[in-house]
């Protein structure tokens, strides 16, 4: 195995504990202490729902559940929308603002359940880890709107 790649897995599982043993955050986020680079997890109590990364954290949790966020911004949120709306997951650019019955109320729906989520963050600045970790994480906890399908 390639030795930076082994360097980057050696980190992993410390990290998975770090994020999954930490306290869980509420919205609003506010002026609370977390990392600017990292790993993030999405919560309904014991279930673990969608795991991201980001070089913004604090950002990219806003644009998440943010009223104004759109379909780009609020990726979870349009998931979330579209199970509620009956659709499958598709991506790419003719895929992100479904004209579904229902789908503004979905979406807005969608935001607002977010917003009722406990969030955990774990540092990581540095990108491949970063990935990985995510992977790890969705994985391991099985989240359910992970599917790392291309876009």
């Amino acid at each position: 195995m390639d030795k930076q790649f082994a360097e980057y897995l050696s980190d992993v599982e410390a990290k998975f504990h770090a994020l999954v043993e930490s306290a869980p955050r509420s919205f609003p986020i506010g002026q609370a202490p977390i990392p600017e680079k990292g790993v993030y997890l999405l919560s309904e109590g014991a279930m673990h729902l969608y795991v991201g990364r980001s070089d913004r954290i604090r950002s990219r949790l806003n644009e998440h559940q943010r009223d104004s966020a759109d379909t780009n911004a609020a990726s979870f949120a349009a998931l979330l929308a579209r199970e509620a709306c009956g659709l499958k997951r598709e991506y790419g650019p003719r895929h992100r603002r479904p004209h579904a019955p229902g789908w503004t109320t979905q979406f807005k729906a969608a935001k607002a359940r977010i917003r009722r989520m406990q969030v955990r963050v774990v540092a990581e600045d540095r990108a491949v880890p970063q990935a990985l970790l995510e992977m790890y994480v969705a994985t391991a906890l099985r989240t359910p709107y992970n599917d790392f399908g291309n876009h």
